[in-house]
């Protein structure tokens, strides 16, 4: 057909099927490839923000917070876990010190000991120079079982020229048998916080690298840790402070132990 055939039968087409085509609704354009990679940019961004907003409205846990509720060993409630009386202390098995097959030395029978929580009882045994442990016989273990003080159970503990510091990390006050008095804590809560980071304060010298007892354990000796070992600052200022360096940090952090000021009888 020719152009000229072509526009003859184009020109006979009514004017109204033209003025109707021109009323129908064209299909929309697709959007354009680099408009696309901005929209998804842009609702990438609304998400990344609507997840981090509560984050960054979250106030974090400050070194210097006297808030206890995170303590280990606080026990603000009144419910307490099985465990075992004994001479007005409570023991709590430990997670730290194996189970033995056979009692160890020193240790006899006593009925003096209150099981709490339990069923039943079981054979209970005591060391008197070994107070702050006591074992207990297990038939479903076949087994001795240690139970701790609680006032030791899970406690940073060094031993610095025969005075006991605790970790500021669980130096409880608010439990039923407190390492610190409250406004002590609060006090040296305030002047060192839970940790000291990047650098150590003046008036600090190194005391020497403690020794390490073993968890759950009473470290003793001129300068000893049932945490770790690790290099241990005194203060020249202040008795009542030793700092111990974190060596897992790449940048130096210094954890707080204050004087242990309750009564505590390793």
């Amino acid at each position: 057909m020719t152009a000229d055939k072509l526009y003859e039968l184009l020109g006979d087409i009514d004017q109204t099927l033209i003025n109707e085509c021109d009323a129908r609704p064209r299909p929309k354009a697709k959007p354009d490839p680099a408009r696309q990679k901005w929209y998804a940019a842009v609702a990438c961004l609304c998400i990344a923000v609507c997840i981090a907003l509560p984050l960054m409205l979250h106030k974090p846990d400050s070194p210097h917070s006297s808030d206890q509720s995170d303590v280990q060993g606080d026990t603000g409630n009144n419910t307490q876990p099985p465990h075992i009386s004994l001479g007005g202390v409570a023991y709590y098995s430990s997670s730290h010190i194996p189970t033995s097959r056979e009692l160890p030395e020193g240790y006899e029978l006593t009925e003096d000991a209150s099981f709490i929580g339990y069923s039943q009882s079981s054979p209970c045994y005591v060391n008197p120079d070994r107070p702050e442990w006591i074992y207990v016989y297990s038939e479903m273990r076949n087994a001795y079982v240690c139970y701790v003080d609680q006032r030791l159970r899970g406690s940073d503990i060094i031993c610095y020229n025969g005075e006991y510091y605790i970790s500021m990390r669980n130096a409880h006050y608010s439990s039923s048998a407190p390492a610190v008095t409250k406004e002590y804590y609060v006090k040296m809560d305030n002047k060192y916080g839970r940790y000291i980071d990047g650098y150590l304060p003046d008036g600090f010298e190194l005391a020497g690298e403690a020794v390490f007892t073993g968890k759950d354990t009473v470290p003793t000796g001129a300068l000893a840790s049932n945490d770790r070992s690790g290099e241990v600052y005194y203060s020249t200022n202040d008795p009542d402070v030793l700092l111990m360096e974190d060596e897992k940090m790449l940048n130096p952090r210094y954890y707080v132990y204050i004087r242990y000021d309750c009564p505590f009888a390793p």
